[in-house]
């Protein structure tokens, strides 16, 4: 999975920042008199190209940098709260990272929600007494549950304290540096080469400075649409976590039309009722696997709904 997401990230940032390099200093470059901007063109330009990259290292600072030391707030209200479980390890992947020495593992726990509805979620935990075997599938382990679930994380491991990988985020640190060191001297160096006393008027629209910023910036916009889109989002986490387990009948199965990554959006419509028997109708949509459309139920569907909003339904089977 990760060699993917490497692919892919090198395939997209090859296509932001290499391929507009590419064109531009082949065929833009250098500059003509007679296709420079006007001096207030050229200042706005560069105002614009400042605050596109301005606002991609804030995106790298908050959520690459600032979010480890952020976690630990949530982390501290779910010890505060103290909502416990009985959580059994289904499966255990040890992650092949190492903190302060100890292995970091990958655990899939089967618990029971706050409405006490059994789920299945991961999380990443910090094996400080390997010699126990503690996550070995099978055994049961002490958990807290957020009270408040949707913000990361909504579960805990009682006694275990929050940690931050400070390595990690110190080598974050120094990438982040390095990259802007490399962009203040792209910066300079383009001044020197292409203003020829003239300014930022070589500064077009075109120019990696603008394009550059500009495809990330869309790259980052198009990441949370997506992930909207999928339902990667807090209300799908709370919603996990609070609601109430039940069977619905399904009215119709039907594909939306739109796809995701080649693979079909089917929209559901449920019946079901609810703890005090009241009936409900909710509609549901899940993008679905190629190879998983065998499992699309025809007629019965387990959901979860959110006890306080019926007609927030999820179902986690698929």
């Amino acid at each position: 999975m990760k060699k993917k997401l490497y692919f892919w990230a090198v395939y997209l940032l090859f296509f932001a920042i290499a391929f507009p390099c590419i064109l531009y200093y082949t065929l833009g470059y250098p500059v003509d008199d007679v296709d420079r901007v006007a001096p207030g063109w050229g200042g706005l330009l560069l105002a614009v190209s400042t605050a596109l990259w301005s606002l991609l290292a804030w995106a790298y600072a908050w959520t690459l940098l600032v979010a480890p030391f952020r976690a630990r707030a949530p982390s501290q209200a779910i010890q505060r709260a103290a909502i416990r479980r009985r959580a059994r390890v289904v499966q255990a992947k040890d992650t092949g990272r190492r903190l302060r020495g100890w292995p970091v593992w990958n655990l899939t726990l089967a618990f029971d929600n706050l409405s006490g509805t059994p789920i299945q979620d991961e999380m990443l935990a910090v094996d400080s007494k390997p010699q126990l075997h503690r996550f070995a599938v099978g055994n049961t382990l002490d958990a807290l549950l957020s009270d408040d679930p949707g913000r990361y994380p909504n579960l805990l491991l009682e006694a275990a304290m929050p940690e931050v990988d400070h390595a990690r985020v110190i080598r974050r640190g120094v990438i982040g540096v390095l990259l802007l060191a490399a962009l203040l001297g792209y910066y300079a160096w383009s001044w020197s080469d292409q203003s020829q006393g003239q300014g930022w008027t070589f500064l077009t629209p075109w120019h990696p400075l603008i394009v550059m910023p500009a495809s990330l910036c869309v790259y980052l916009l198009l990441g949370w649409l997506f992930t909207r889109r999928v339902g990667i989002d807090r209300r799908a986490e709370a919603l996990n976590y609070r609601g109430v387990g039940t069977e619905a009948r399904v009215v119709q199965v039907r594909q939306t039309g739109a796809e995701v990554n080649q693979q079909p959006e089917v929209e559901f419509s449920l019946a079901f009722e609810d703890r005090q028997g009241r009936a409900h109708t909710a509609t549901v949509r899940k993008v679905i696997s190629l190879l998983d459309l065998d499992r699309v139920p025809r007629e019965r569907a387990r959901i979860l709904y959110h006890p306080d909003d019926p007609a927030q339904v999820g179902m986690p089977d698929l």
